[in-house]
């Protein structure tokens, strides 16, 4: 009669060895069943209710991925990057690419204006080329963070490309805050009715000589121009652009006088 303990250890060892020969052959025999479909010259479909171990040793790839093995071998064989597109990584590179780091303009805006005259240009009606331009300018900042995404993910790293992804949209942000308000085209043109009128105002009213204070010159305008009287129709910081550009050569002190500049004391002044 063997001693209990001996008989209980022998017990448990075979329990284990027979328990590892039977993982071992279940998966061999998933293994097998891999490799006799690859063998067909088939690619494996799948969906996301049959995953597979990705392509290559199971060994090596420890991770489990819904694409199919024909469309992974198919980026391999070409040198791109087989890593599936990081969401994160898109959309703060998207917001880079987007925004861009110019104190003016953003990037898209400057793009979505390009591709609207263009297509004035070539006789496509003003509204459809804005409403053309508006919806496909995005496309090649999405397609410009895709790549950029991708090849960072595949040289440097995943964690690499996400930091830098991050780092740079936070600073595109700073920078998007910092920019003067996108005005509409009904804005723009309101400006450009009003510098009209002050151009002609300055033509009879003022002399590019001399002095005066800004306020004589805006005072005078509001009052042969009651449109623009309201602060909040034409403010001073607009009044005094229009200033600049049609007097170029005169310079505003701190104190708010001009040199080269003066209101004619004989100007015919017409109130509407």
């Amino acid at each position: 009669m063997a001693w209990k303990g001996e008989s209980d250890g022998r017990m448990r060892s075979e329990g284990v060895i027979g328990f590892v020969s039977g993982a071992g052959k279940s998966f061999l025999g998933t293994a097998s069943r891999v490799v006799r479909s690859r063998s067909r010259g088939r690619g494996l479909s799948c969906s996301l209710s049959e995953p597979f171990v990705r392509s290559g040793s199971a060994f090596d790839y420890p991770r489990i991925v819904t694409l199919s093995t024909s469309v992974n071998d198919w980026v391999v064989q070409r040198g791109l990057p087989s890593e599936r597109p990081d969401i994160l990584g898109l959309c703060t590179w998207f917001v880079v690419l987007y925004f861009g780091f110019s104190d003016k303009i953003r990037l898209g805006t400057a793009l979505r204006k390009m591709m609207a005259e263009s297509l004035e240009q070539a006789n496509v009606g003003k509204d459809v080329a804005e409403g053309i331009a508006t919806a496909f300018h995005t496309f090649p900042f999405i397609f410009g963070a895709l790549f950029i995404d991708s090849v960072l993910r595949g040289g440097l790293g995943p964690g690499f490309a996400a930091s830098g992804g991050i780092s740079l949209s936070l600073w595109a942000m700073i920078f998007e805050l910092g920019r003067p308000r996108e005005r509409s085209e009904e804005e723009l043109e309101e400006e450009r009715q009003a510098f009209q009128a002050f151009c002609e105002f300055a033509e009879k009213s003022l002399d590019r000589r001399g002095r005066c204070h800004y306020v004589e010159v805006a005072t005078e305008f509001r009052r042969q121009y009651p449109k623009y009287r309201d602060p909040r129709v034409l403010n001073d910081q607009v009044l005094k652009r229009f200033v600049a550009s049609w007097a170029p050569a005169a310079r505003r002190t701190k104190a708010g006088y001009y040199k080269d500049l003066s209101v004619k004391t004989d100007s015919i002044r017409d109130v509407f």
